[in-house]
């Protein structure tokens, strides 16, 4: 029998590269499990030249600072310069309502990288 929580995640992390695919880059997809060396959940999340590792959580009880640190370790592995957690909103099934959370640094290289490819307008 597989494993219900397993189905779930794999389920969410679908539902969300999915959606990015549709709206940011259809070249998103699904990342193969790397073991030891995960760099994250996501493959093809890029602003211009910088890539980003998106970590999917759909888990009831929340560890934020637990699922950042995995994200800034295979930030690490995947030689990205900056990482998000994406995680289930719980009572919607809307990928655009779901949550994101990151440090203050990665928003701003996010930010900085937006802005240089013109995506911000200021």
């Amino acid at each position: 029998m597989p494993n219900r929580s397993k189905q779930r995640g794999t389920a969410f992390e679908s539902l969300i590269v999915n959606h990015l695919k549709s709206v940011w880059d259809p070249r998103i997809e699904r990342r193969t499990l790397n073991g030891a060396l995960d760099k994250g959940d996501v493959a093809g999340f890029r602003v211009g030249d910088a890539d980003f590792v998106l970590e999917c959580k759909n888990h009831k009880a929340m560890d934020i600072g637990g699922w950042v640190s995995e994200s800034e370790k295979e930030r690490e592995n995947a030689n990205a310069v900056a990482g998000f957690v994406i995680h289930k909103r719980r009572g919607t099934a809307d990928p655009s309502k779901q949550y994101v959370t990151t440090t203050v640094g990665d928003l701003l290289i996010a930010l900085d990288a937006a802005r240089a490819q013109g995506r911000l307008g200021y």
